[in-house]
């Protein structure tokens, strides 16, 4: 098997003990096994990292890096990294190592790693998220038509799997997706039902497209799928749509990237505390973190349009700014949030220069923006006619 390419299978871990072994088995188990399994505990703290370190001793594979939590995106581009020997790396053991900053972060970290040797050199990547789990084939399955069809991506289908009601449902990502066929970003952007494109977790990578773009997640932010995924499939050299499902993609309550708007339901991970401390409640956090995240993919995507408009097609280029025009409408949300801890209003600035985009923010969100005094003294006296008149109805 060892004639074969190895795969790099990247899984950042957060507190998911109740699932972990689940996905480890997953991956352990699978029928393709040369693989260079990446384990990144993101500073958890439930039992999760000695799960880790169990799987870690029983399987040579394994490599367990440890950090405090920055959440997933550092986790990733951690493994990342290591995959690709840009980190320090190391010859097998225990290793404590204090590391630069990276990919949108800053600062410098310590991080732990656990191997048994150095890393292989891989030739393709898949992520797993540590709450999902691969059917046995997956990767068997995807190089081998990687390997046929030459595309620098295998994307495949899916499962949804509801943890609270124990049933699987319907996804539709590749509906209307010819399938079973390589296509080009402008084939398979043209196709897509939604206006939304994101994607981190379904598909297998070769790692070569990482080396010649320099792909990284961008930090501190939720819904990093959505620009990791775009930039990478509108560079990609070829992708094959597998119409098969692979993977299980778990929807639990209590997941960053399954918001609810009870209340309740939502534990935010310490490194987004500075927007928590800010809120009085979970619904205001919600609104501010979901809106900071469309302001950085606005702003992102406008420049790497900028730095790829004489690589790209017009068809592809119009495409992305599609996608663009349809996240800058909910990233002037922010605007109406009472404090903005992580200055969002600068990004608002950068992105109210280019008006294509901006055809579709509400009046709201443009009075909140231009005239952001105006727009809250009047939502004050708004809400207090409100009170009163719930006042007045209770008396009488």
């Amino acid at each position: 098997m060892d004639s074969y390419p190895c795969v790099g299978v990247i899984i950042p871990i957060y507190n998911v003990e109740p699932y972990l072994r689940e996905c480890l088995d997953s991956v352990i188990n699978q029928t393709y096994q040369n693989l260079q399994i990446v384990l990144v505990d993101d500073g958890s703290t439930d039992a999760s990292f000695s799960i880790a370190k169990e799987y870690f001793e029983r399987d040579e594979r394994i490599t367990l890096i440890a950090q405090r939590n920055q959440g997933v995106s550092r986790a990733r581009n951690v493994g990342i990294d290591y995959l690709l020997k840009t980190s320090e790396g190391g010859g097998g053991g225990e290793k404590n190592k204090k590391k630069k900053g990276g990919g949108g972060g800053g600062g410098g970290e310590h991080i732990q790693i656990l191997e048994h040797s150095p890393s292989k050199s891989v030739e393709y990547i898949h992520f797993l998220d540590s709450d999902d789990w691969f059917e046995l084939d997956c990767i068997e399955i995807c190089v081998k038509n990687a390997l046929q069809t030459k595309a620098e991506i295998v994307w495949h289908g899916h499962r949804l799997f509801d943890q609270w009601k124990q049933s699987y449902k319907e996804q539709y990502l590749l509906d209307g997706v010819v399938k079973n066929i390589v296509l080009s970003p402008e084939e398979l952007f043209a196709s897509l039902k939604y206006e939304g494109f994101s994607c981190v977790v379904f598909f297998l990578c070769g790692v070569k497209i990482f080396e010649r773009e320099n792909l990284r997640f961008v930090d501190g932010i939720i819904s990093e799928d959505a620009i990791f995924g775009t930039q990478l499939f509108a560079l990609a050299r070829g992708i094959y749509i597998l119409n098969e499902d692979l993977y299980t993609y778990r929807i639990r309550e209590n997941s960053l990237s399954k918001y609810n708007f009870e209340e309740t339901q939502v534990t935010f991970s310490p490194y987004q505390q500075e927007i928590v401390e800010s809120f009085d409640s979970n619904l205001e956090v919600y609104l501010y973190d979901f809106s900071y995240a469309r302001c950085v993919f606005v702003v992102e995507m406008i420049e790497f349009l900028g730095a790829h408009k004489e690589d790209f097609s017009n068809q592809l280029i119009a495409q992305i700014e599609h996608f663009i025009s349809y996240r800058t409408f909910s990233a002037f949300w922010i605007c109406k949030c009472s404090k903005d801890p992580k200055n969002a209003r600068v990004l608002c600035e950068r992105i109210w220069k280019y008006p294509q985009y901006c055809k579709r923010v509400e009046l709201s969100s443009k009075i909140a923006f231009l005239f952001p005094r105006i727009f809250f003294v009047c939502r004050a006296i708004l809400r207090y006619c409100k009170n009163l008149k719930y006042w007045i109805q209770s008396r009488f």
